[in-house]
Parts: C-alpha cells; structure tokens; sequence
C-alpha cells in the first residue's frame, strides 16, 4: 500500500525533527562523557551502531540534496547553484558538495539497486560510492545499444558483493568489470595508453612546470627509480636537515613512512633532477659533438657584477629565463663556462700578422671566462682533496654526501677570488641556495685549509 505523498512529507518532516533532538541528545551525552562510562565489552558494538545511523543519515541527506538541485528552488533565494549553497548555509565543503550531488545525481537515474540496497543499509555509502564511480569508470566508451544491459548486469553483480565484502574489494571489482564486459576494448586501451603518453616542459615565470601522462607502466617505473633514491638519501642520511627523520626513528617504518609523507613531493621533483643530473655526468646520454650534454646558461659578466643577471635557456623554448646575479654565481661556482667574444671581429681590428691577431683575441677577451680555465673549475685532484677535508656539505647540520654538492667560490670568481683550497667550500643544492639567495655569510676560521672545520657561517641579517 502506498501512502499519500502529502502523509509522506508529513513524516519525513516530523522524522527529521526527531533525528535532530536525537544527535543533539547524543552530543550532550558525549560531551558529558557518556562514552567512557561504557564498558570495554560494548564499545565496538556502539561505535559500529553509531557509524551505520551516520552512514544512513548521509544517505538520506544525498538524496535529499539531488532533489533539491532538480527542483530549482535555490534559485529564488538568490543562489546561482546548489554547491555554493551547501557550502555557504550548510558548511560542506565546495568539492564534497559537487561529489554528493554527482552521487545523488548516479543514484537517482542510472543506478536503482545500489540506490534500495543503500537505503536498506545492505550497504554502506562507501560502497555505492565505489560501486557508481567504477562503473562510470568502467563502461566509458562502450557502445551505447548495450550500455544499459551491461549496466545493470554490473550493477546486481557489484551491489551483491557489496553485502559481504570490504569496500577495497568492491572497488577491485568494479575496476575489473571493463575485462569481462570488454576485454579487446580493455587491450585497445592499453596500446593506445601507450601511444597517448606526453611530457611537456614549460617554463612559467622563474620556475618550470614538468607536466604529462605516462602509461601505468612508465609511471610505475619513474616512480619506482625517484623513490629509490629518495629511500638512499634516508638510508644515508644525506639529506639538507630540514628533509631529515628525527633521531631513532627508522625510515622504513611505518612511522618513518609517515613522517616522510608530507614532504614527498619535494623531494620527488628533487629525485627527479638527481636522476638527470646522474645521467648527464656519467656520459650514458651520449656526447654532442664530443661533449656530454649540458645546461646553457648565458651571462655577461657586466650584468653579472651589476645585478641584471643571465638567462638559461629551457629546451624546446625561445624565450630563456631570466635569473638574478646571485643565482648565477651559484651555478657559475663549479661549472664549465665558455668564453664569447664581446665585439666583431673586423678586418680594420685584426692587424696583418698572426702575432697581432692572438694579441687582439686576448685583450678582447680578457674578462670572458671560458670553459677549461685551470684558474675556475675545479680540477679532479682539488675536487678529491675538498671532499678529504669536507666529508660532506658544510652547511651548519647538513650530511648531504659529497657526490651531491658544489663547489662553491667563497670570494667570486668574478671578483677576483680563485679556484684553490683556501677559496672553496662544498655545499649541497639547497645550501647553496642559502648562501647566494639567502645570504648566508661564509668566513675562513683559524684552522688550516686544509682541515675539516675550515669554515665558519654566519646567518644573515634579520631584514628592517
């Protein structure tokens, strides 16, 4: 028998108000610390009663929000969509609000039986979120004439499994669906993956945005490789102190796992430069006309001492970037630089002899750095003795191994500072941020140079 929509309303309205009184009871109770007078026995019990009057509850409220956006009433008080006015009278979230009306909305047309079993409580609302969400997932781009029958098939096979099974399993299943309802579209599918996959470097004011899609398997594999070396910065303890687990506590662990988390993205996007940087220096890559491949960063050496900076330059871009004086002499301490003529050269200007002619090139390019210059970059042997005395960066703290620093002029090459013991400090990538844009100030101590300790530093002045 069906009762008069005007007698549902009714009791809807009047349910409603009970369950009200009834949370709020609940509250009062809690806040009074009714839970911990409960004894050890029941609390499981009470705790999974409580989930499931919740879970029912949200339900409800779903629906009930799907019907609200359907009826258009929200726009005669003045509100342009129902997710703004479940964010702003409610206090829901903006993205939960678009999820429950995307549920609702799957509810209330394409998936009746997950919609009863719902209310019935045979099923939580994780499950039918799974169980709608994998099966949007799973039927896309299935022919249209069989949608709705393969749908439905899926939908009982899902809804029953529901009742039993967890809801990582109900979600395992519903990705798997696409296989038996599809299985050449599901191959397709891979193969096209594959030939989908893009990367694009862009280059958006002072950084570059690494962005594509990989197919599962190569995006397995890079994570597979950035996260080993990031598991042997933690093994090693080479990592700037910021990055680093405190004392005691193994990076393995589950704790260690946890603590590492909110950092991983920074230090995958570092992973990821460490591995390139790997590949340029050992040469696998390959040689450009007998070169290994290499960053190009240009700058005069005027701009330089005068703050305008260089410009790198970002394959497959035309417009370099352009970068500050400072960061420029960071990585100018221990790289290759060639040297360019600053001004043409002209039959007037270069003289009859080639005695004039080499006399003419060195004056003109008195103050260029070029790349081999004894003077600048460091030597095999000079880089072997700074790593005997440093051990690892020298940064206050730090343990980054010596594999993964720069050497770092302490007085500028360009200044007049030059490339010998007493001159250079091994610092790791992101101290060595410190110390040219930050402004960390780097003093010799009374020690040798040649002993471990050389260095001292000074934070920099707090700014007015």
């Amino acid at each position: 028998m069906t009762s008069h929509p005007s007698t549902l309303a009714t009791d809807l309205v009047v349910t409603l108000g009970e369950l009200a009184q009834v949370t709020s009871r609940l509250a009062a109770l809690t806040s009074a610390g009714a839970w911990t007078a409960v004894s050890a026995a029941s609390l499981s019990d009470l705790v999974s009663s409580a989930a499931q009057s919740a879970d029912a509850a949200t339900s409800v409220m779903t629906i009930g929000a799907g019907v609200l956006h359907r009826s258009g009433a929200l726009a005669a008080e003045g509100y342009v969509s129902t997710p703004r006015w479940l964010e702003n009278e409610v206090g829901i979230s903006r993205s939960d609000a678009t999820t429950i009306l995307a549920r609702a909305s799957a509810l209330a047309s394409d998936y009746p039986v997950t919609r009863e079993a719902l209310l019935a409580g045979l099923i939580t609302g994780a499950h039918a979120r799974e169980i709608t969400c994998g099966l949007d997932t799973a039927l896309r781009g299935l022919p249209k004439e069989h949608l709705a029958e393969q749908r439905d098939v899926a939908e009982r096979v899902l809804v029953e499994l529901a009742g039993t099974a967890t809801v990582a399993k109900v979600k395992k299943a519903a990705t798997r669906i696409r296989f038996y309802l599809d299985a050449d579209g599901t191959t397709a599918a891979a193969l096209a993956a594959h030939e989908d996959q893009t990367m694009r470097v862009i280059a958006t004011g002072a950084m570059v945005r690494v962005d594509g899609w990989l197919d599962a398997e190569g995006g397995a594999t890079v994570a597979t490789a950035l996260d080993q070396i990031i598991d042997e910065w933690f093994r090693t303890g080479s990592l700037p102190v910021e990055d680093r687990l405190p004392e005691g506590v193994d990076p393995e662990s589950a704790e260690g796992r946890r603590m590492r988390r909110p950092r991983r993205a920074h230090l995958m996007a570092l992973a990821l430069v460490e591995l390139s940087r790997r590949q340029l220096e050992t040469g696998l890559l390959g040689t450009r006309h007998q070169a290994k491949p290499h960053i190009v960063l240009t700058a005069d050496l005027a701009d330089i001492l005068s703050g305008r900076g260089g410009e790198l330059l970002v394959p497959g871009h035309d417009d370099p970037i352009l970068l500050p004086s400072t960061t420029v002499r960071r990585m100018m301490c221990d790289a290759m630089v060639t040297g360019i003529l600053a001004r043409r050269l002209t039959c007037s200007d270069r003289g009859d002899s080639l005695a004039e002619l080499v006399a003419w090139l060195r004056e003109a390019s008195h103050d260029v750095l070029y790349v081999g210059r004894e003077q600048r970059t460091v030597s095999p042997r000079l880089r072997r003795a700074l790593e005997h005395r440093d051990r690892h960066c020298c940064f206050p703290g730090c343990r980054v191994d010596v594999s993964r620093t720069h050497a770092h002029h302490v007085n500028p090459w360009e200044s007049g500072g030059a490339t010998d013991i007493d001159n250079l400090v091994l610092l790791c990538p992101l101290h060595h941020h410190y110390v040219h844009e930050g402004g960390w100030v780097i003093t010799a101590t009374d020690l040798p140079p040649t002993a471990t300790g050389y260095w001292a530093f000074t934070p920099p002045r707090p700014r007015p």
